[in-house]
């Protein structure tokens, strides 16, 4: 699963659940690799984020479209 900067940089990407394979940091995002255990599969962010406002975050897993979300933090 790759996902944008943004959820690091802005969004304040703390923890994720289950723990990846490994991340890879490039090519604006990270790259997570989960070990293929059930289906469906499902992956939890923990976040903290810097700044109120809006933000917008992809999010693409390989053979599906991207999925963009925005996202409105408040406090």
């Amino acid at each position: 699963m790759w996902v944008s900067e943004n959820l690091v940089k802005t969004l304040g990407n703390q923890r994720v659940i289950p723990q990846p394979a490994s991340s890879v940091v490039g090519a604006g995002g990270i790259l997570y690799t989960f070990p293929a255990t059930t289906t469906p599969a499902s992956v939890e962010f923990s976040l903290e984020p810097g700044k109120l406002g809006p933000e917008t975050l992809e999010i693409r897993a390989p053979g599906f479209e991207p999925v963009r979300l925005k996202i409105f933090v408040m406090p």
